[in-house]
């Protein structure tokens, strides 16, 4: 068939046209039209850039010019088979040749367009790059065959399990034949093969741990021994971790069974290695804590004996005349035999302490050297070697075996070592001696500079504690004096003012002016005289010369006494909220309390703010309080406030008070057992509180609490 005359007729004209030939150019897909024979008609934009040419380079030439060689012949069969109508579309992939000379892979589909009759007209190919999938393909190729001789090549087994409970094994590498005699086929036709080789000892646990680390889904680690086909033992380090699939599902499970058969061996030589340098190591320590001879010796050759798996061990000592030696040190056997004499010469011994060199006999009851007075028959391989001082022997270390066994060198070597520990102990029993008595007297003479050093300590201490208390006497003597003066010369000076008024003979006053004089003079003088008595109070106190004087009083009663006769609170609003309670207490003190109290919150609140005094009973006591609506205490200030001397912070210089009050306070409530405290209230001011304990106390039956205003009015 050939081609069409006009090509471009091919293409939809009119407005269709425009648009079809706009699609056509600018698809990202290469688009190619062809006649029956395989010339290119037209080509976009896309197909042109993919090969380089231009678009009049590429018109009306063949398909097969861009087409590798070996793909030439394919391709135009497939074109055959589309024209013949066996196929409504063609697909392969096939390499293209560039202008530049390079080659790319694209991925082809061809399909025929036939006009109403049915019969071809042209062939419309896409052409898909797909260069770069094919050079993902070939480097995942010849990873795979790296992957694959490396597996082939490492000192490991290498295995791929099928997820399913028989184990099957769908790969394994050619090492399973070096490493247990066994052949790949055999391994993957047996699933039971591993299971079967597994050591005794260690198959049921090999087996758990494999099916636990399957299940866990996780990268999983055990070890093993394996029986290899001709009896050998062979150790491995398994390490496996589950695939999963298509579906997220596990499907496959890919290890790597390592030989660890050195490893084991280096790690039982090190185990040995150190039960020996332990040994070593805790019979050095054994020298230098114990002055008994006897005992390190005793520890030496025991743990001599340990490590060579024997129970029977002796050590014998050169005698200070040097014509004998003594058994001194027996272990198992060998102790019945404690105290036994060989002469130079006699015995395995003997000939040890003459020759000065090591010795072993493999059956020593039989042994013609074996001396004629020691007649255990149950003796077998026995090996001893010197223990020596500089060049002398000074005795001999043995071991022996009542069962069938060998010494070899390295035995001797090893016991030599301890043999060597075993002559530093005889060397020098005496220098420990004189060393643990240096030791002594060394720590006697640290102790006596430690007790020294204390003595010397605690004399500072407490004659820096007498400097502080004397300067803290010396800040209170000057608070006290500056406080006191000011307190004293006040009223003294209103006094001595009013005396002068009073003593002149001109002077003619009203009769009521007269009594408000006489009035404040009495006042200012018992301002002095309550200023001394709680110096006076305070005094005894600190000298523990006041007692309380306990009677049942009416505590209600006595709070109302107190604000009758208080000068501070005339004129004030005070309030009394008082169960009428009787407890037995010093009244008097109680009474100095509740004025102190009352004082303070009246000196510290403005004249119209409310004071209230409630008296309220506890399970064991009772408690006074006195509350205001002042500025409060701050909580740094609460715990020092009933020291002597103090005062709030915000107190001037120049306010009333010596500080003594509160502290009066405090310590008349301990001289009653009980304690005085300062709380804040909600919505601002002070809570002055003092518990009175008195386990008698208990209110009244006949009455109800009393709460109501009460205020003192200066009498007329």
């Amino acid at each position: 068939m050939t081609s069409h005359p006009d090509a471009s007729l091919m293409l939809p004209r009119e407005d269709g046209g425009e648009r079809f030939r706009a699609v056509f150019d600018l698809a990202d897909v290469a688009i190619t039209l062809g006649d029956l024979e395989g010339h290119i008609q037209e080509s976009n934009r896309a197909f042109q850039a993919l090969l380089g040419y231009e678009e009049h380079e590429i018109r009306g030439r063949m398909f097969s010019d861009f087409t590798h060689p070996d793909d030439v012949e394919p391709d135009r069969e497939g074109y055959l088979r589309l024209i013949n109508g066996e196929l409504d579309e063609w697909q392969m992939e096939k390499r293209y040749v560039r202008k530049d000379g390079s080659v790319i892979w694209g991925h082809l589909t061809v399909s025929i367009i036939r006009d109403v009759d049915g019969s071809p007209l042209q062939g419309l190919a896409l052409v898909r790059p797909i260069d770069f999938q094919k050079r993902v393909e070939a480097r995942l190729r010849r990873a795979e065959v790296g992957y694959r001789t490396l597996i082939e090549q490492i000192p490991a087994i290498t295995y791929i399990d099928a997820y399913d409970d028989r184990l099957s094994t769908l790969f394994i590498s050619p090492q399973v034949e070096t490493l247990l005699g066994l052949t790949p086929v055999e391994w993957i036709t047996d699933p039971d093969l591993w299971y079967k080789h597994l050591h005794p000892s260690d198959r049921e646990r090999a087996l758990a741990e494999h099916l636990a680390g399957r299940a866990s889904g996780k990268p999983f680690r055990f070890e093993y021994r394996m029986v290899t086909r001709d009896g050998r033992i062979v150790w491995f380090e398994e390490a496996g971790t589950v695939l999963p699939g298509r579906a997220g599902r596990p499907a496959r499970v890919q290890g790597v069974m390592f030989d660890i058969t050195e490893r084991k061996r280096a790690e039982v030589e090190l185990r040995r290695q150190n039960e020996i340098l332990a040994a070593l190591h805790e019979t050095t320590l054994g020298l230098m804590n114990r002055l008994d001879i006897e005992d390190p010796l005793t520890a030496i050759v025991t743990r001599a004996a340990a490590l060579l798996r024997t129970e029977h061990g002796f050590i014998y000592q050169v005698k200070p005349d040097g014509h004998e030696i003594v058994l001194m040190v027996g272990v198992g056997m060998c102790r019945d035999w404690i105290g036994f004499r060989l002469k130079p010469g006699e015995g395995m011994a003997g000939k040890v302490w003459e020759t000065g060199r090591p010795m072993t006999v493999y059956d020593y009851a039989n042994w013609e050297g074996a001396s004629p007075r020691w007649t255990d028959p149950h003796l077998r391989a026995a090996m001893a070697v010197p223990l020596t001082s500089g060049s002398e022997v000074v005795g001999v270390i043995g071991l022996g075996y009542q069962e069938d066994g060998f010494f070899g060198d390295e035995q001797v070597e090893l016991l030599s070592r301890f043999g060597a520990m075993a002559s530093l102990a005889l060397e020098n029993a005496s220098l420990y001696s004189a060393a643990q008595r240096e030791l002594r007297e060394r720590t006697e003479m640290e102790r006596a500079l430690q007790e020294s050093e204390r003595k010397l300590r605690e004399a500072f201490d407490r004659e820096r504690e007498v400097a502080e208390q004397l300067r803290s006497l010396d800040e209170l003597r000057t608070t006290f004096l500056h406080a006191v003066s000011h307190e004293l010369r006040t009223p003294l000076a209103s006094v001595l003012g009013l005396a002068l008024t009073l003593e002149r003979e001109d002077l003619e006053l009203p009769r009521d002016e007269f009594r408000e004089l006489l009035g404040r003079l009495a006042g200012n003088a018992r301002k002095l005289d309550r200023l001394l008595s709680d110096l006076l109070d305070l005094d005894r106190l600190d000298r523990g010369i006041l007692e309380p004087r306990r009677r049942p009083t009416d505590m209600s009663e006595l709070a109302r006494r107190v604000l009758d006769n208080s000068e501070v609170a005339r004129d004030r609003p005070v309030t009394i909220d008082a169960e009428r309670l009787v407890i037995a207490v010093d009244a008097s003190k109680v009474e100095r309390i509740l004025e102190n109290l009352l004082a303070n919150a009246l000196r510290h609140t403005p004249p119209g703010s409310p004071v209230t005094v409630r008296v309220s009973a506890m399970e064991d006591g009772v408690v006074v309080a006195v509350e205001d609506e002042g500025p409060g205490i701050p909580s740094g200030f609460r715990r020092t406030i009933f020291e002597p001397f103090s005062r709030g912070p915000e107190a001037p210089d120049h306010s009333p008070g010596v500080g003594i009050g509160l502290s009066l306070v405090a310590r008349f409530a301990e001289l009653h057992g009980g304690r005085a405290w300062v709380e804040g209230r909600t919505g601002g001011g002070a809570s002055f509180c003092v518990f009175l304990p008195e386990g008698s106390a208990q209110p009244f039956s006949t009455g109800a609490p009393t709460r109501e205003p009460y205020s003192v009015q200066e009498p007329s």
